[in-house]
Order: structure tokens, then C-alpha cells, then sequence
């Protein structure tokens, strides 16, 4: 048992390296979520050897690598935070306040180093050899309760609070997709919700593993779903891709945006982002502006067919409007009562129904009108369409073919 808990052990240590690896030389775009699930790869294979007795302690670094335990230890928490921050912010930055995260690991760093190179007199311990040279745990010294027990508490605290913050994000980044993207397919980001059960399911065994003294007897399972975690973090990590890089790049503030009334007009437009319930305080488009503005973005979409594009974005839309996407959230949201999503899909089922009732257009299947008409997917196509019509496109063709 024991040759399998080292063999899984050392497996710990050399996958998340390769995961980094791939991370750190991804031919894609190299963004912010790669570089933070990369680092985290680094720091738990590191974590991971300072903990491994079969190399340290015949190595006789066991007393130096127990130095980086708990720092370390209360370094992961964060590192999930900050990559589901990531993937769903579109504002997210790597600013200073992030390292605030890290205060409790460098203050047990710190506190690690203390009790590494100082040393207690032999009086203080009278069961102590004469002589002896005693490095203690500084906080059992000064509180009379050991370092790793404070760990532990700052631990579950920070898993605590973490997770609510993690699901709170993936939760505002649902809402948020239908304001900016026409399709969902891919950024949804729904593989972080397995995540998130897993890391929830993991930090209870751990728990029970270690409040019931039972790591002796359950480090097999433990390593092997550390190892799962791992390699499901690193598959799912790899493929994402970094959804708001490029996608809200804010375009250029068109001419007719820019208008700002006269001073008679100011207090109607005061008046009109006060109504906006908060969401868009702060906007100077008048009410003339908006209509216009909503008057063009009917024009291009179905002068140029935009809406078959599957890929398509609101910063797409303004770019070529040479606006704001801000603005056209704005003015979709408030005219037309709906948001970009549903817009855009509005438009690809419309085209679809007038595609079911062409005879010309009677071999192609549902998934190819789903297609052509920019659906990512026969599902999201099934959807939008009864969402819009109140049938599935079967049934609408069943029912055109009867009338």
C-alpha cells in the first residue's frame, strides 16, 4: 500500500509540471486564466514535493522544504479564486490588490523562517538534552497553539468564503453572456460548476481524513482524486480559452454618439439615465441618439446578415458601427427589451422560418438551417426557435404543411 501511495505521491509531482508546460507555451493567445492556472500547476507539483518524506528526508532537506508547507498550503485557495476571476471578468486585471490574496501565506512564510533559524535555550525545555539545539513553532511559543492548527482555520475560512465568491461569479457571468455574445457554445463555462463540486467533495474528504486521523489508511484514495482534480483542472484549462480577450474591446465612440445635447435638453437626459434603473448611469446618449443608434443596428443587421455569423459579438457589431458596445447594450436593453442574445437570435429564426416554408430550402435538415442561419448548435437553434414561435421547428413546419 505503501508503494502505491509513493508511486501516486511522485505522479503529483511530475503531471502538473507537464500541465504547466503546455499552459505556459499554449499556441494560443497567452492569457491571463493560462498564466494563472499555469503558475498554480507550478506551485502544487512544489507543494507536493516538499511534502514527499521519501525524497526529503533521505535527501536531508526535510527541515528546509517543511519551510514552504503551509505558505503554500494557503496559497490554493486563492489560485482557484483568481483563475474562475478571470475567466469571468471582463475587467479583471492582475493589479496589486491581487497579492492581498496571498497575506496569510507570506505571513506563515515568515513565521516558517523564524522558527527555522531561531533557536530556544535548553531551560526553556527542561525535558530537553543538555545541549540540545531546539527550532520550535513560534506560535505554539508565543499562543500555546501550533502553527498548522491556525493554518487549518485560515484554510477552511478561505474555502468558505472562496466558493461562495466562485459561484456568485459563474452565476453573474451567465446573466452576463447574454449581453455581449450571440451564442453561448463554448463560454459558458459550465465545466467550472463540475469543478467547483469537485473541489467542494475533495476539501470534505480532506477533512474527514483529517479531523478522523485517517490519512495512514485513506492516502491511496486521497492521491487519486487529487490526481483526477488535477487532471481534469489541466484538460478543461487548456482547451478554455480566455472569453473576453479581444471580444469587449470597446470600439471608437461614433459621431452620433458623441452628441451630448444642448444645455435645454441636459435635464431630459439626467432624467433618462435615472430611470435606467443604475444600470447605464453615467451614459450621455439622449433619447434621439439611442432611436438612431437603434435604427442602424436594424439596418446592418439585415443589410449584411450579420446574425449568420456564430461567432458574432456586440463588440463586433459596434466596431462596424464605430460606437460603443456599451451603447448598444444600452439601447437593445432599453427599446427593445431584451438583450443581445435574444436580439441577434431573433433575426437567425426569423431567417429560419422563412428558410422551413421555401420548397427550395426542403432538403436541407434542421441542423443545416441551424447552420446557415448562424446556430452554433441544432440545440440552441430547438430553443431559440420555440422560445420566439411557441413550436419546435418540426411542429412549425408540420403546421405550415397543414395550412
Amino acid at each position: 500500500m505503501e508503494s502505491i501511495s509513493t508511486y501516486l505521491h511522485f505522479v503529483l509531482l511530475i503531471q502538473p509540471i507537464l500541465f504547466a508546460i503546455q499552459l505556459f507555451t499554449y499556441n494560443a493567445v497567452f492569457s491571463k486564466p493560462h498564466r494563472i492556472l499555469g503558475i498554480y500547476m507550478v506551485l502544487i507539483s512544489i507543494y507536493f514535493f516538499v511534502n514527499a518524506n521519501f525524497i526529503t528526508i533521505p535527501a536531508g532537506i526535510d527541515r528546509l522544504t517543511n519551510i514552504l508547507v503551509i505558505p503554500l498550503f494557503l496559497s490554493l485557495n486563492p489560485f482557484y479564486y483568481l483563475y474562475v476571476k478571470a475567466l469571468t471578468s471582463p475587467r479583471f486585471r492582475m493589479s496589486r490588490r491581487v497579492f492581498l490574496h496571498f497575506i496569510p501565506g507570506v505571513v506563515f512564510l515568515v513565521v516558517s523562517i523564524i522558527a527555522y533559524f531561531g533557536h530556544y535555550l535548553p531551560e526553556a525545555r527542561p525535558d530537553t538534552p543538555e545541549g540540545a539545539i531546539i527550532y520550535e513553532d513560534v506560535l505554539q511559543v508565543i499562543f500555546g497553539y501550533p502553527a498548522l492548527k491556525f493554518a487549518i482555520l485560515i484554510y477552511y475560512a478561505q474555502f468558505a468564503v472562496y466558493l461562495f465568491m466562485m459561484i456568485l461569479m459563474l452565476v453573474q457571468h451567465k446573466s452576463r453572456l447574454g449581453q455581449y455574445f450571440s451564442y453561448k457554445e463554448n463560454i459558458s463555462l459550465n465545466w467550472l460548476w463540475i469543478f467547483l463540486a469537485i473541489y467542494l467533495i475533495f476539501s470534505l474528504f480532506d477533512t474527514i481524513v483529517y479531523y478522523a486521523n485517517l490519512y495512514e489508511n485513506a492516502s491511496v484514495m486521497y492521491f487519486i482524486i487529487m490526481i483526477l482534480f488535477i487532471n481534469f483542472l489541466g484538460f478543461f484549462g487548456i482547451k478554455q480559452s480566455d472569453i473576453y480577450l479581444h471580444k469587449l474591446t470597446a470600439g471608437k465612440i461614433s459621431v452620433e454618439a458623441q452628441k451630448i445635447e444642448k444645455p435645454k435638453v441636459v435635464a431630459e437626459v439626467v432624467q433618462q439615465n435615472a430611470n435606467s434603473e443604475g444600470k447605464y448611469s453615467g451614459s450621455s446618449l439622449s433619447l434621439d441618439s439611442k432611436n438612431e443608434l437603434l435604427i442602424k443596428i436594424k439596418e446592418i443587421m439585415g443589410s449584411e446578415f450579420l446574425y449568420r455569423d456564430s461567432n458574432l459579438s456586440i463588440n463586433d457589431l459596434a466596431v462596424l458601427l464605430n460606437t460603443n458596445y456599451k451603447y448598444i447594450s444600452q439601447v437593445i436593453n432599453e427599446i427593445e427589451g431584451i438583450n443581445f442574445y435574444n436580439f441577434v437570435n431573433e433575426y437567425r429564426v426569423e431567417e429560419a422560418k422563412m428558410l422551413l416554408k421555401d420548397p427550395e430550402s426542403k432538403k436541407l435538415s434542421f441542423e443545416g438551417i441551424a447552420n446557415l442561419v448562424g446556430f452554433h448548435s441544432r440545440s440552441a437553434f430547438n430553443n431559440s426557435f420555440k422560445k420566439f414561435t411557441g413550436l419546435t421547428p418540426s411542429e412549425f413546419l408540420k403546421q405550415d404543411v397543414n395550412q
